[in-house]
C-alpha cells in the first residue's frame, strides 16, 4: 500500500525537463545572436541614413567637434541657432567663435573634461549667432569612440533655453516689484496660504 501511495504522490509532482529546456533556450539565444550579427554585418543597425534621420528628428542643435574645438559636422538646427544660411558654413570654424566671451573659458574647460571623463552634462553656455542674437543654452557633451589612428571627437547636444531664462528673469523682476510695493505700502499687508498660515 505504501508503495502505491508513494507512486501516486510522485506522479502528481511536476516533472521538470530542465536540460531539454536549457537546450531549447540556448538554441533560441544562438539564433537571435546570429540574426543580430547578420544585421550588423548588413549595416542596418548603424547606417548613415539612420544617423541622418536622428539628427533631423532631434529638437536640439547637434554639433560634432574635434579636440581642438573645430566643427566637423552639424545639424540643420545648429545652422538656425548660429544664424548661418547653410550648415556647411559652420564646418572648419571653431565652436568658441560662436560662444559669448563670458562663457568661452567655461566651455573650453567642459570640453576638456569631456575628453578625459567621457561626457559632461548640464553646462549652461551663451552662444552668439551671426545676427548678434544671444542664445542661452544647456549643453551636454559626449566623447565619440573613434579608431585609434583617428583624432578624438566629441558631440555636443545644444538646447535653446532662452525662453525659460526670460521667464525666470520676468518672475524675479515681478517678485522684486511686488515686494517693493508691499514694503512701501502705508497699509498693513499680510499674505496667507490656503491653510491660513501667514507666509509674508
Amino acid at each position: 500500500m505504501a508503495d502505491k501511495h508513494t507512486r501516486k504522490i510522485k506522479n502528481k509532482m511536476p516533472y521538470k525537463k530542465t536540460k531539454t529546456r536549457d537546450k531549447k533556450t540556448a538554441k533560441v539565444l544562438s539564433a537571435s545572436r546570429q540574426k543580430r550579427i547578420k544585421m550588423l554585418e548588413q549595416g542596418l543597425l548603424n547606417s548613415e541614413e539612420m544617423n541622418k534621420k536622428l539628427l533631423i528628428a532631434s529638437s536640439d542643435a547637434i554639433v560634432t567637434i574635434s579636440s581642438g574645438g573645430i566643427i566637423i559636422h552639424a545639424s540643420e538646427h545648429a545652422a538656425d541657432m548660429f544664424s548661418v544660411d547653410d550648415v556647411e558654413e559652420l564646418f572648419g570654424r571653431r565652436i568658441y567663435d560662436f560662444t559669448a566671451a563670458s562663457d568661452k573659458q567655461k566651455l573650453l574647460e567642459g570640453i576638456k573634461r569631456c575628453f578625459v571623463e567621457g561626457y559632461v552634462r548640464g553646462m549652461e553656455i551663451t552662444f552668439m549667432g551671426n545676427s548678434g542674437r544671444d542664445v542661452d543654452s544647456n549643453v551636454n557633451c559626449v566623447k565619440l569612440a573613434t579608431a585609434s589612428a583617428s583624432p578624438d571627437a566629441a558631440m555636443l547636444a545644444i538646447r535653446d533655453i532662452s525662453a525659460r531664462k526670460r521667464m525666470e528673469k520676468h518672475l524675479i523682476e515681478s517678485e522684486t516689484l511686488y515686494r517693493k510695493l508691499v514694503d512701501t505700502s502705508p497699509d498693513a499687508v499680510v499674505v496667507t496660504g490656503t491653510d491660513t498660515k501667514i507666509i509674508y
